[in-house]
This record gives structure tokens, C-alpha cells and sequence, in this order.
């Protein structure tokens, strides 16, 4: 997290197809149609965008995504759907979220903060959202978290500066 904050982590900036970045993080983290989990689903934002294609750094921006991907389906409840949207200049990931709110939202930054103290896995530590940051920051990007009270879906966006 250090060199990404300062600035010594090396960005490459090659061709980027985000949707193979995308497919691949799905399969690491909650793709499979046979478990209890979220379903995930990725869509796309309009036929202009079917298929981007980004020149920035592979492995910061899969990284991000994963990273983003992996909250949703760990948080969304079983059985429900987590959207993945990739539009021309970022992705959107969308999850049911029952039992979150806007503390939540505001907290969301914090390191090492999780949203359930009782959480006792082992790999979880409540930096993965604050890596993000760090890495979006890295390659001019954004990342934006905002939560719908009506529906209680969270949605992350990651937007790159295009």
C-alpha cells in the first residue's frame, strides 16, 4: 500500500480487454452457477460499449476489480445477484446489501475497518477497499461507492480517466 501511495509502484499502460479481466475474476469469486452463493452476471452499458478496450496497467486494474467482484459476492446474501456492468470507461458492480447502511458507506474507506467486527476469517482484514484506492489513484482513476436505501443495493464504480 506504501508505494502505491508514493508514487514508486511502475504503471504500464498497454492494451486492456477489461471483459477477459472481468470473466476471470468472476471465475475466482463466486461464478459458479453449482454453489449457494451470488450469482454473478456481467452486462453491458450500451451497444457503444460492448466491447472496450482500455490502454492502462493489467494487473492494477485487475487487482481493483477482483478485489471489488470478491466483496460482492462475499457480502451479498446466497442466492441473489451480483450485476457487473462494463461500460466505456470503468465497470459497475451492484449487490444486495440487507444489512447496510450509511454509516457503513462512510466507514467504507477506513482501513482495516469491516462492517461485521464478528467476521473471523482468516484472510480478510478490511484493506482490500483502501488498495483499490490506492491503485485507482495510481492510474488517474475513480472509485466511487454509493448505496440505494430504496432497493439496498451497493454499487462500487471503478471509472478510469479515458
Amino acid at each position: 500500500m506504501h508505494a502505491a501511495d508514493s508514487g514508486t509502484t511502475e504503471i504500464r499502460a498497454v492494451p486492456v480487454d477489461p471483459l477477459s479481466l472481468l470473466e476471470k475474476c468472476a471465475q475466482r469469486h463466486g461464478a459458479d452457477p453449482a454453489a449457494d452463493g451470488p450469482r454473478v452476471v456481467i452486462e453491458f452499458g450500451d451497444a457503444e460499449t460492448a466491447k472496450p478496450a482500455w490502454r492502462t496497467d493489467p494487473d492494477i486494474v485487475e487487482a481493483i476489480l477482483c478485489n471489488l467482484l470478491q466483496n460482492a459476492t462475499t457480502y451479498a446474501p446466497p442466492g441473489s445477484r451480483v450485476a457487473v456492468s462494463l461500460r466505456g470507461d470503468g465497470v459497475e458492480i451492484a449487490n444486495d446489501a440487507p444489512d447496510f447502511d450509511s454509516t457503513t458507506l462512510e466507514r467504507l474507506r477506513e482501513p482495516f475497518w469491516q462492517a461485521d467486527p464478528s467476521r473471523t476469517e482468516a484472510d480478510r482484514f478490511g484493506l482490500g477497499l483502501t488498495l483499490c484506492e490506492a491503485y485507482a489513484r495510481l492510474l488517474g482513476a475513480r472509485l466511487d461507492f454509493r448505496f440505494d436505501e430504496t432497493t439496498r443495493r451497493f454499487t462500487a464504480a471503478f471509472r478510469l480517466a479515458l
